[in-house]
């Protein structure tokens, strides 16, 4: 019984962090343009205006040929291409201001009781990664 017991209490703490995920994926495409008649790729990056680390662009050359390659597409060069593979890197400074509020006095006596508010803020870097598919022909997404 108490193998049941842990087992349960396991999982149950694993879907609570797992359904705290702030990650957000958002996806948009023109549903009816026929993917089939594509068979090659070639990927085209232009650098931003700050400097990009060349290993976080490795990588996601990378991971985009192995994807598209375990999908059937062949990587080619830049003319003979049915399709581009676009994408762009934006890094942003954020802050975060969370402001906790905790209850002051003497315990077990009920005089002196109230509420401090104490606020932190948080300085972290936001990246997103857009990844456009073009067409050579019209260059239209």
């Amino acid at each position: 019984m108490k193998p049941l017991f842990t087992s349960l209490l396991l999982l149950f703490i694993s879907l609570i962090f797992v359904g705290c995920s702030t990650l957000r994926v958002a996806t948009d495409y023109d549903k009816s343009f026929n993917m089939s008649t594509l068979h090659s790729f070639y990927i085209l990056h232009k650098k931003a205006a700050f400097k990009e680390d060349t290993l976080t662009t490795n990588r996601i050359n990378k991971a985009l040929i192995t994807t598209l390659q375990a999908k059937n597409y062949q990587l080619s060069n830049k003319e003979s291409a049915d399709f581009y593979v676009v994408y762009h890197l934006n890094v942003t400074n954020k802050t975060q201001i969370d402001t906790d509020y905790q209850f002051v006095g003497m315990y077990p006596y009920r005089y002196g009781r109230g509420m401090v508010a104490t606020t932190r803020s948080y300085n972290y870097d936001e990246g997103k990664l857009i990844i456009d598919i073009i067409n050579p022909n019209d260059k239209n997404i």
